[in-house]
């Protein structure tokens, strides 16, 4: 069965703001986060598969290639231990998140949270890409629960 990379937009990591005008607005770094996207180019990132990539307002934006075929956005550089945050908006389609991730061939095989709402392998689902399968379902109901054309 062949997956689709339907448009879903990331955002690596990202910092609550204060309205306080007389306070420094805090930002990743005064914080201690390392942003992993710069939100204005692919810079530090590469793409695997035929997939289109942009950047649109800020927010990294993948869609299906001509091929329909799995399409990945990579980061250029590895990380050992690390607190991942990301946002997303819910479309339809079968996407997710892979981490702790290596490039073998033309896939990406490692650990996957799903970003899915039309099938089994839904939103919240932990899952080994080309390993052990299924690793942790998401609670039932969750996807009901999510809304929808709005980030999360």
């Amino acid at each position: 069965m062949m997956r689709r990379v339907w448009p879903i937009t990331l955002l690596a990591v990202f910092g609550v703001q204060t309205g306080l005008a007389e306070k420094p607005k805090p930002t990743l770094e005064n914080r201690g986060w390392t942003s992993l996207f710069n939100g204005e180019d692919l810079s530090g990132w590469r793409v695997i598969g035929d997939g289109k990539v942009t950047v649109e307002d800020g927010a990294m934006v993948i869609e299906d290639g001509p091929s329909k075929e799995y399409s990945w956005v990579i980061s250029e550089k590895s990380y050992d231990n690390f607190v991942f945050h990301v946002r997303f908006k819910r479309e339809r389609g079968n996407s997710g998140i892979q981490f702790r991730s290596q490039q073998d061939g033309g896939m990406v095989v490692g650990y996957q949270a799903d970003i899915d709402f039309d099938s089994d392998w839904i939103t919240g689902h932990l899952y080994e890409q080309d390993g052990r399968g299924s690793l942790a379902k998401a609670p039932e109901g969750l996807v009901e629960m999510l809304p929808t054309e709005e980030w999360i």
